[in-house]
């Protein structure tokens, strides 16, 4: 009876013992918890990225619109230096047959053209070019010719503004010389000419300076005026092709009505 006690004790120790193993933890429930971790990771790195990668591709995209909208703004200028370097280039022609005979010289056309002695600047905008050189998001664009023809567009704006600085420069050599030896009988008729006497009166004297009649006769010419509207010229075409190809590549929705320059 004993006997029997024992075996029957020990029987249950050992259905107990095998439970307890059968019911532990095995080695495919601890890889199927470490792959759940590993891909909780993983989904939350990835989204992260994910996020990351959006939020680059918008500010890239940002960055893009807003170069589009400043080389439109070196298009409107450009095109306003062509239309002001056309009216010295007429006005010059105009008024060169005067020379020699300024009291002679229809008024209306000494009028409309003795402001050519002007000298307008035109400042190339850049702001959007170091957004744009500073992206990280943009230089890991696979298409580097799509930057590259962005980058030479802005050189070729940047050489054009130096070009109407040194031309400004050789004519400014004439006008400065003018201005700063003026009588001071002549002063009220320069600076605020209120009669077309007064312009008469500054055009005959602006005869009597070498530099500003050498300035008329080398402008009349069109050799010097002449390159840099052709330069602005193509530099538009230029610009033009570069905003298209901006609004194109990028997805950029091309904007309505013409721009201005700020």
């Amino acid at each position: 009876m004993a006997e029997a006690g024992k075996s029957t004790a020990k029987a249950g120790q050992i259905k107990t013992k095998a439970a307890r193993f059968v019911s532990g933890p095995k080695i495919g429930d601890f890889f199927l918890q470490l792959a759940t971790v590993v891909i909780g990771i993983i989904i939350t790195f990835g989204g992260s990225a994910l996020i990351q990668h959006r939020a680059e591709r918008k500010e890239a995209r940002q960055i893009l619109e807003m170069t589009r909208d400043e080389l439109k703004q070196n298009i409107a200028a450009v095109e306003g230096m062509k239309e002001w370097l056309t009216y010295e280039y007429c006005g010059a022609a105009a008024l060169r047959p005067w020379i020699d005979n300024p009291l002679s010289a229809p008024v209306d056309s000494l009028a409309k053209y003795l402001k050519i002695t002007g000298n307008p600047i035109i400042t190339a905008k850049t702001n959007s070019l170091e957004m744009l050189k500073g992206s990280l998001e943009i230089k890991a664009l696979k298409d580097k010719a799509f930057l590259r023809n962005i980058f030479v567009a802005y050189d070729a704006v940047f050489r054009f503004s130096k070009n109407i600085a040194l031309y400004n420069e050789h004519k400014g050599i004439a006008v400065d010389h003018y201005y700063n030896n003026l009588d001071r009988d002549m002063i009220v008729h320069v600076y605020e000419p209120s009669t077309m006497e007064d312009v008469v009166t500054q055009f005959v004297d602006m005869m009597d300076e070498p530099r500003i009649v050498r300035y008329i006769v080398e402008t009349s010419n069109g050799n010097l005026v002449g390159s840099l509207l052709q330069e602005a010229g193509k530099l538009s075409e230029l610009l033009v092709a570069t905003v298209d190809m901006i609004e194109k590549e990028a997805g950029i929705p091309a904007t309505v009505g013409k721009p201005t320059a700020n």
